[in-house]
């Protein structure tokens, strides 16, 4: 008699979800994200209103967001689950919350009138180029599905 064998069926691969990927480390990361963008905003507010509030709002949500960046790398690594998207998502967050806000900051403020600095190229580039090394960082670090 022939020996019958039970018939081994794959599971199908789930499709890509970023919601399902997310991790509570990433719910972090987003709100690093979100205070970095909410800096640059309150900046273009107090362009537009001339209220000092939204200069000091803009400071302490990058303040904020060095919080959330410290403590998404420290519950990633208390959870041990961390995901591709979500280191990607941290090294963008950091871009935005470190980089870019604060370039922003510096040029907005400058050309507003409110740094009294000498108007010179040389004295926007310290606030652009943090932004620039952060981007080719990420590019760097980017897993090679990713940038194609």
């Amino acid at each position: 008699m022939e020996e019958v064998r039970p018939m081994i069926t794959s599971t199908p691969k789930k499709p890509f979800s970023m919601i399902r990927e997310f991790h509570l480390a990433d719910w972090f990361t987003l709100a690093n994200a979100v205070c970095g963008i909410g800096a640059i905003f309150s900046i273009m507010t107090y362009l537009e209103q001339h209220d000092v509030r939204h200069v000091y709002y803009a400071c302490s949500l990058v303040l904020v967001a060095l919080v959330f960046d410290v403590f998404d790398g420290r519950i990633a690594r208390w959870r041990k689950k961390t995901s591709i998207l979500g280191r990607e998502l941290d090294s963008l967050a950091d871009i935005i919350s470190f980089g870019v806000a604060p370039a922003n900051h510096r040029v907005r403020l400058r050309y507003a009138g409110s740094i009294p600095i000498a108007s010179s190229w040389h004295t926007s580039l310290p606030a652009g180029s943090r932004a620039l090394l952060g981007t080719t960082s990420l590019q760097k670090h980017c897993p090679r599905e990713l940038t194609r």
